[in-house]
């Protein structure tokens, strides 16, 4: 595997949860008649499975999933496999009770409107990665519902949603000849107000990039924007 398909994963969004659970979900959903049902089911079955600014239906997926394992997306006891030793890779999946689960979603909808204008509301409208005057569309999601990207929201609050943690420090290093390197530190360099470096950093993260590490002296000593020296 290249360097750049382990980055690419590394900043992927999609949902492993959407993934197991979804179709079953869908196809217990399309048979109910209710608005709200019908007009969710159109939704998910246009989303494309991941927390991105632009994905439409992540955030109707994201109420139902808090519904359905409930505020840390930590229950299992909706799935009609529980998590196995014998088959980690695939459990826990299903649907144990899938009346229950439509009901949610119908339940889910109602709610994704209230909070966030319309169930198909794009997943960066509302979920910002924002620190003074540097406010940009956020993308990744909650740990629990299998994005490895992971991005813990806070509430709302003015119309909005910050991360209350999740990507930090990250780095990838390729141990070839030359050496390899891009991370990121997502809230900058800097927590100083004022600092030209306080929130720089939030660029490569609303764009799902990294930056490239400095490696070397002459490297570091060509970025060198100012030097402080002790007295004599």
């Amino acid at each position: 595997m290249s360097f750049d398909d382990i980055m690419a994963r590394k900043l992927n969004t999609r949902s492993l949860l959407a993934e197991r659970i979804l179709p079953d979900l869908l196809a217990a959903a399309r048979k109910d008649r209710r608005a709200d049902v019908k007009a969710a089911v159109k939704v998910l079955q246009d989303w494309d499975g991941a927390d991105d600014a632009t994905s439409r239906g992540a955030l109707l997926f994201e109420t139902w999933a808090r519904l359905f394992m409930g505020p840390k997306f930590a229950g299992s006891d909706g799935f009609a496999r529980q998590w196995s030793l014998d088959d980690p890779i695939s459990t826990p999946s299903g649907l144990k009770d899938p009346a229950h689960a439509v009901n949610l979603l119908a339940q889910a909808a109602v709610e994704t409107r209230k909070l966030y204008g319309a169930i198909d509301r794009p997943f960066g409208d509302v979920s910002r990665f924002h620190i003074n005057n540097v406010d940009l569309p956020g993308n990744g999601g909650f740990g629990n519902t299998g994005i490895f990207r992971t991005i813990s929201w806070g509430p709302m609050k003015d119309g909005e949603r910050t991360p209350l943690h999740g990507e930090t420090w990250v780095s990838l290093v390729s141990f070839s000849t030359p050496m390899k390197a891009k991370g990121l530190l997502s809230y900058g360099n800097s927590s100083q107000p004022g600092s030209p470096h306080h929130a720089d950093q939030l660029s490569y993260l609303s764009s799902k990039t990294l930056r490239d590490l400095w490696l070397s002296r002459d490297v570091v000593e060509q970025h060198v924007e100012s030097v402080d020296r002790l007295p004599d």
